[in-house]
């Protein structure tokens, strides 16, 4: 059954439907599955259901339907995407694409593609064995006529993965096949009542693992009340159309967004940023006019973490402070920036502030220096190096200016730890990072990790990757690791 509520209502509606459906299992809940979009609304339904229920409660299971999928047994054999984006990888670099072209980037989003195409183009099958099958079933189904070569050419290279990996001896599977094998394990070992709140997340398998359900038990699905499609349909492609033009461009499109039904009910502005800075000024601005009238209740929804990161520190200076649920990226913590340039310097191109970032990070000690001794011997040295200098140049002009002090002595330490041949494909992927976590310790950068929230999380991501990619055995050198 579908119920379509406004967002101010929903949450206190699947409460109240929870209590009165449920009555016979009352007060023990925890055979429910309540399914949402994410977990941000977890703790709210949580308190609404011990409100509706005025009485102690064994909770329902609330979580997303991909959380819930990987809580199911499997035993088939699935590997992390890393290891296929490594495949990938090895491929476009044997037909000789240049390296300058990222082609991790490259690898990494054709094999997003692959998942894509998997998840919206396949049925679920009924155990491995019928796998494939079911996507030679979609295989065929496809009509690329109207598509340009590109497209073609990622569908080809689709097909060519799947067969591979399901011929081999072990049937391999991605994270995208995995979870359409679970799907098919929720549908054979649950048949209790389940509450969906909100479809528009879901793709082709999703979709079908409902239809299923359905069929065999009570199914509880609830929709907000969303705009007539052709105001979505108008409101996307204004925002499409915003990309890439002058806001003469724009400013053209009101006659079009007038008509919206939508737009004439909502107060939708769309700014015309230029880059990010531009566009986390104008939001910040705008939330400060906001607190200024004496609204509090603002939501900053956030496409990217970037932007998110620089709104929210211009709030700060402000005193205005986020309940931030983004998270931070790993890539811009201090921990991250440690690794990252160690990495940029065994690699060997590098600039000056590059070292400068790792000699001066609290995650390495340089000798007993002070810090006030190792900006000193640290200015003596730049002043006579160029700005892409290699590491033994540095060395150089150390024993000449400061005739072996602590400082040359570290310099020294880091030219013993970086491999001989930075070209020669003498390792996996696998070996590399133990390589990595190798070298680090020796620097003395592992222990201090290891007592940072993000250090340590890294150090972990490190040690799962190096695990997944054991079983990938073509040689890199360290400018591609």
């Amino acid at each position: 059954m579908a119920n379509q509520k406004k967002p101010a209502d929903l949450i206190s509606r699947v409460a109240r439907d929870i209590i009165a459906n449920e009555q016979n299992l009352l007060p023990d809940l925890s055979s429910v599955v309540i399914i949402l979009p994410n977990q941000y609304a977890s703790k709210e339904l949580t308190r609404e259901i011990l409100k509706t229920g005025k009485r102690p409660l064994i909770l329902p299971k609330i979580t997303t339907l991909k959380s819930w999928a990987e809580q199911t047994e499997s035993e088939f054999f699935e590997h992390e995407d890393v290891h296929f984006i490594s495949e990938i990888y090895v491929i476009l670099r044997d037909n000789r694409l240049s390296a300058n072209q990222k082609l991790w980037g490259l690898a990494s989003e054709i094999f997003l593609l692959f998942k894509e195409i998997t998840l919206n183009s396949t049925s679920i099958p009924e155990n491995e064995d019928d796998f494939l099958t079911c996507f030679s079933n979609a295989f065929a189904k496809f009509n690329l006529q109207p598509i340009e070569y590109e497209a073609q050419l990622i569908s080809s290279l689709w097909q060519a993965f799947w067969t591979v990996n399901m011929n081999s001896r072990e049937k391999i599977f991605d994270s995208s096949g995995s979870y359409m094998l679970r799907l098919r394990s929720l549908l054979n070992n649950y048949s209790n009542p389940l509450y969906v709140i909100g479809t528009t997340w879901q793709n082709k398998v999703e979709k079908e693992f409902l239809e299923l359900y359905v069929k065999k038990t009570a199914l509880n699905i609830y929709e907000l009340n969303d705009p007539r499609r052709q105001d979505q349909i108008l409101l996307r492609h204004i925002f499409i159309d915003c990309f890439n033009k002058s806001t003469t461009e724009i400013n053209k499109n009101k006659n079009i967004i007038s008509h919206s039904s939508f737009m004439k009910n909502s107060d939708i502005t769309i700014f015309n940023a230029k880059n990010v800075e531009e566009e986390a000024s104008h939001v910040a601005n705008q939330v400060i006019q906001w607190v200024d009238r004496g609204l509090h209740e603002i939501a900053v929804v956030g496409l990217d973490k970037v932007t998110a990161r620089r709104i929210r520190a211009l709030l700060a200076r402000n005193k205005i402070f986020m309940r931030d649920e983004l998270g931070w990226l790993m890539s811009t913590t201090s921990a991250c920036t440690v690794v990252m340039r160690w990495l940029d310097i065994c690699a060997g191109n590098f600039k000056k502030n590059t070292l400068r970032d790792l000699v001066f990070s609290p995650f390495l000690a340089v000798g007993d220096h002070d810090m006030d001794k190792l900006s000193s011997d640290w200015n003596k040295i730049t002043r006579e190096v160029k700005e892409y200098a290699q590491l033994d140049e540095y060395k150089q002009v150390g024993d000449k200016l400061l005739k072996k002090s602590e400082f040359c002595h570290f310099l020294d330490r880091l030219l013993s730890i970086i491999p001989e041949s930075r070209e020669e494909k003498n390792k996996s992927l696998s070996q590399w990072i133990a390589w990595l976590g190798d070298s680090l310790s020796e620097l003395g950068i592992t222990k201090r990790l290891s007592t940072d929230i993000a250090g340590y999380q890294i150090l972990n991501l490190l040690e799962k990757r190096r695990l997944a990619l054991i079983a990938q055995q073509d040689f890199f050198d360290l400018r591609e690791f």
